[in-house]
């Protein structure tokens, strides 16, 4: 019986994540109303806490879901790249061997980038170079961070991710730099590096916030055009209504004066 009400959640779960990115909300209090009529008020909690994804997370979750094979490499490259890290720093693998897992990642990512614009794009959410370089460094973290992997496979992403450890090209350029002295600018230079890496750091968190007003926007445009169209029903109604009483209403006096001549 557990068994089944817990495929029913995940089912329900699945259907939730992987409909039109605009209907998640409607679809997640909706399944949240469905367990607790069930008698699940714990699962009904917890779906309904559920965060919606962020419009690249949701064309990564949709890829996730339906790019299987493209999907299977990208999770077979990171792998690679991740075996090769290890080998290099244990000294059971060389630099060439980083050199082809990195490539192979990056080629992984690529696909599955294109994959993904595609797919968004059939689906009327067309990325934009902004989104779709999020939906890059997502696609990296996907292929070395656990968290994000385990996301990924599942197809419950809800935001976007930075790539850690590997993705920003130390051992994947072959290894721990060796150190050198340091040369008269190099201070200059490492803190332009740094105050670049700041100013990235805050252009991709308003880029972020810009992303959830617009998702906000698009949400109270929705429901104002439903309002809209309720009114303009209304509308239709009220002045079929107020044609039919107007005839009638003439009708009336017409009778009337047709009896008071006759």
């Amino acid at each position: 019986m557990a068994a089944r009400k817990r495929k029913r959640s995940d089912d329900g779960l699945d259907a939730v994540y992987l409909g039109d990115f605009e209907g998640f909300v409607a679809r997640r209090d909706a399944l949240a109303k469905q367990l607790r009529a069930d008698g699940d008020g714990d699962a009904a909690d917890a779906v309904k806490a559920l965060k919606k994804p962020s419009r690249t997370a949701w064309s990564v979750n949709q890829f996730a879901a339906r790019g299987a094979k493209a999907r299977d490499e990208l999770l077979k490259a990171g792998a690679q790249l991740r075996e090769a890290s290890e080998g290099l720093v244990s000294g059971e693998a060389d630099r060439e061997a980083m050199i082809r897992a990195r490539d192979r990642e990056r080629a992984a990512v690529g696909s599955a980038l294109e994959a993904i614009t595609a797919l968004a794009g059939d689906a009327g959410q067309a990325l934009n170079s902004a989104a779709s370089e999020r939906v890059r460094h997502t696609l990296h973290a996907v292929a070395l961070d656990e968290e994000v992997r385990g996301q990924f496979e599942a197809a419950r992403l809800t935001a976007d991710h930075e790539a850690s450890g590997l993705g920003g090209g130390g051992l994947a350029a072959g290894g721990p730099a060796k150190r050198r002295p340091q040369k008269k600018g190099d201070s200059k230079q490492a803190e332009r590096k740094r105050r670049r890496r700041e100013q990235l750091k805050t252009a991709e968190a308003d880029a972020a916030k810009r992303d959830r007003e617009l998702e906000a926007a698009e949400l109270e445009l929705t429901e104002a055009k439903k309002a809209a169209k309720r009114a303009q029903g209304d509308l239709k109604r009220a002045t079929a209504g107020q044609q039919k009483a107007k005839a009638a209403a003439g009708q009336a006096s017409k009778r009337v004066a047709d009896l008071r001549s006759g």
